[in-house]
């Protein structure tokens, strides 16, 4: 809106309402050239930024204005360049925009708050119904497995804060607030802390953190035209109508960790004809489609179409396979592995902030899966280094949960031998 020449939010809202987004019969993507990183507005409030495009994107909707929904896309991808980080959330500065894609690797006490990934995958979800674009469902899964799940506080029982205003010591909310990258710890303080008359309080990451786990399956599955859209592959059964016929559709993965996904499909007597769109996850190195055991299915813009009578029975499987992936960034290297990224924390007895040099073997890290008696994981492997010594990582939303522990610290991004 800078290049606009309005002073406040209210103003460009208003603005946009009144010209229908044009500024001298130019597009607002073209009145947005001046002002393409997220970090340069005026205002980096990530979360309160994020919220004021989705206000942009409802004026789309009631007036079918394309320029409006435009200058959201034109925002979206500014952030997802230049401020998302690895983990799929904005501002490492805190909550605001930051440049973030570049400054995740340095070390904030305060960080990517959970606000921010919520209405991040708020406005992905919104433009994913509206677009089809499976760029947003990639988004979404991306902040979901890492920075979302991350943010839930489990077991809540056996931790608690220690509030800065009094140092009472209170059983903690049901979402943490922010999510460290280098060398910190969960749980340092509730965002928008308010206390109650009751004696208890609440904070604003708790409040909206319930949004954040609903679009998980909101994504999910989704209905089309002609028939259904799986994007997220989760346990579970999805009961649901196409044009008057009741169908279920049973899932059974491991997903992302495994290499499968069954679906099974069940009708209420005669086949359906309807298509089925399965995502082919964007880190999937190899990814088929099989209906009832016979390769199926074309490939055409992110996923497998199936098309045709579906019968009672029918078996669905999408197979797929993840790498392990070092991806560097500022002398620093990162670990993930398919849509999960992966973790150093102090409760393997190792010292996070070491230096590594990564064993490489075609340009990828050799690892293998391990148990971890250490504590509970979704996912955990050993990571060979270079001096025959062995390091260990495990899945981002596992890691640090041991607020009580002395060694809880965790990070993401590994300091690099030689530099």
């Amino acid at each position: 809106y800078q290049a606009t020449g309005k002073d406040t939010y209210l103003d460009f809202a208003n603005y946009l309402i009144e010209t229908g987004g044009c500024k001298n019969g130019n597009l607002i993507e073209t009145a947005l050239e001046n002002i393409k990183k997220p970090h340069e507005y005026p205002s980096k409030k990530a979360y309160e930024v994020t919220s004021f495009f989705n206000g942009v994107l409802g004026m789309y909707r009631l007036t079918g204005k394309i320029e409006y929904l435009q200058a959201v896309q034109n925002f979206v991808k500014s952030v997802q360049t230049h401020d998302l980080t690895i983990i799929g959330c904005c501002g490492c500065d805190e909550e605001t925009f930051d440049n973030s894609a570049l400054s995740q690797t340095e070390f904030k006490n305060i960080m990517q708050e959970t606000c921010v990934t919520v209405t991040w995958m708020q406005i992905c979800y919104e433009l994913l119904c509206l677009t089809g674009d499976i760029n947003y469902a990639n988004c979404i899964e991306q902040s979901a497995y890492n920075a979302m799940y991350s943010s839930i506080n489990y077991p809540m029982n056996k931790d608690v804060y220690f509030l800065p205003d009094d140092n009472t010591e209170r059983i903690p909310l049901p979402f943490d607030s922010y999510s460290p990258l280098v060398n910190n710890r969960r749980g340092i303080v509730p965002g928008g802390y308010r206390p109650l008359s009751d004696g208890t309080y609440y904070g604003c990451c708790a409040c909206i953190g319930s949004l954040g786990l609903g679009l998980v399956p909101l994504t999910g599955v989704m209905q089309s035209e002609k028939g259904f859209v799986f994007h997220i592959y989760e346990t579970g059964t999805v009961d649901t109508v196409w044009r008057d016929r009741k169908v279920r559709f049973a899932m059974q993965t491991a997903y992302p960790q495994g290499d499968s996904v069954k679906i099974c499909v069940a009708t209420d007597g005669e086949p359906i004809d309807m298509q089925i769109k399965l995502r082919i996850p964007d880190w999937s190195v190899q990814t088929e489609c099989y209906k009832n055991g016979e390769a199926c299915g074309r490939i055409e813009n992110g996923y497998f179409f199936l098309d045709g009578a579906f019968e009672n029975g029918d078996e669905l499987t999408l197979t797929y396979r993840a790498e392990l992936q070092a991806i560097p960034l500022n002398r620093k290297v990162a670990l993930k592995k398919g849509v999960i990224v992966m973790a150093r924390d102090e409760r393997f007895g190792e010292a996070i902030e070491e230096k590594v040099a990564l064993q490489l073997k075609d340009g990828k890290p050799v690892w293998e899966e391990t148990e971890n008696t250490a504590f509970q994981a979704k996912e955990t492997l050993a990571v060979a280094c270079e001096n025959g010594k062995v390091i260990h990582v495990c899945d981002y939303a596992s890691a640090g949960m041991d607020w009580k522990n002395e060694k809880n610290k965790i990070t993401v991004w590994l300091n690099c031998e030689g530099e």
